[in-house]
């Protein structure tokens, strides 16, 4: 998916057969078996993005477990 991304996207279906959003595992550092953390990041379709690149950019800033967007988010909010 990514440099950083060497999981996989599953796609979260409804019922009605609609797609929702996805499932991104494996996301991220290095896990012990070198995939990534199991812990899922859940994706849906953005404004004006369909969900192939909502997950294509989830994965590209998913350096570590957590995005880097929040996990930055996070670093500066604990500074206050």
């Amino acid at each position: 998916l990514s440099n950083y991304c060497r999981g996989f996207a599953i796609p979260l279906q409804g019922k009605s057969g609609k797609i929702w959003g996805a499932a991104l595992i494996g996301h991220g550092g290095e896990h012990t078996m070198g995939v990534g953390t199991k812990v899922p990041i859940y994706i849906s379709v953005g404004h004006d993005m369909s969900l192939q690149q909502a997950v294509q950019i989830c994965a590209g800033v998913s350096k570590t477990r957590i995005p880097e967007p929040i996990r930055q988010a996070d670093l500066l909010g604990r500074e206050w």
